[in-house]
This record gives structure tokens, sequence and C-alpha cells, in this order.
């Protein structure tokens, strides 16, 4: 056998061993999915968040409006899909004193830009025409989310 080693000759896998680890993993990911979770792309917006949300006089559970938290440096949840006609209303809910907790929602294809937002600042957006819209947070570039629009 020679010194050097090759990729073929890494490490070997039992098949019930890799079996047992993929069904762990996969059981894992699904219950993340399903989970409320906020760090789920999908999951409930923080109760904070809707807090915050109704004191800035927006409704989250009105017809027609769809409510995003911006917590923890990242937009909650960061895919949204709503139907065309829908107002999406984007609400800072740092913890008061975060550094650097002012943010964005800006959109990837220049259809939107929000000024600065500080903790308990709404900004609003109407989405009448069906798409997928990406979007960021200008002094965060890692802060991405989507809203996708369907047919109502």
């Amino acid at each position: 056998m020679s010194a050097g080693k090759t990729f073929s000759e890494g490490p070997r896998w039992s098949g019930a061993g890799t079996l047992a680890t993929l069904v762990g993993v996969v059981g894992l990911a699904i219950g993340a999915c399903f989970s409320g979770d906020p760090m789920d792309p999908m999951g409930p917006l923080p109760a904070d968040c809707r807090e915050l949300a109704i004191a800035a006089g927006v409704n989250p559970n009105a017809a027609g409006v769809a409510v995003v938290g911006i917590q923890g440096f990242a937009f909650v949840p960061s895919i949204v899909s709503v139907p065309e006609g829908t107002e999406v209303v984007w609400v800072n809910c740092e913890p008061a004193g975060t550094a650097g907790s002012a943010h964005t929602s800006t959109s990837d294809g220049d259809v939107w830009s929000s000024p600065l937002l500080s903790r308990g600042d709404i900004y609003r957006q109407d989405f009448d025409d069906r798409g997928s819209f990406d979007y960021h947070c200008i002094p965060h570039p890692f802060m991405e989310g989507t809203v996708i629009v369907t047919a109502p």
C-alpha cells in the first residue's frame, strides 16, 4: 500500500449504521419543518413581533395582511406566500439595545426599499403581481427573505 491515500480509501460505512443515521437526520429535518421553531423559514410570527405590529396599528390576523418579523438578524418567517393584493408588513422586533439592530427590507430587483427600521418600526409593501420576490437587509446582506405571490 502506498503512503498517500486516495479518495476511495476513505472510511467504510456499514449499511445498517448508515441507514439508521440517515433515518435520524431525515426525522430531525421533518420535525423541524413542523415544529413551530422560529428559525423555520415558514414558521409563525414570534409573539413579541406580533405585539409590536399591533402596537404600530397593524392587525396580523386581518385578511389581506401578512406580517414578517425582523428578529435575531433574520426575517421571520423568511419565506412568506401570499395571494395577489396582500400587504406585507415588516416589523423590527430586535431586543432593545441590540447593537446594529436597525434593518431594511430591500428588494433584490429594485421593487421596494424600506428606510432603516429601528425596534417597533414597520414598513408596508403591497404585492399586486404574481411572482417570487427575493429581498435582503442593506446593512446585513446575509439577512435574506422571499415573498411568493400567488393567484387569489
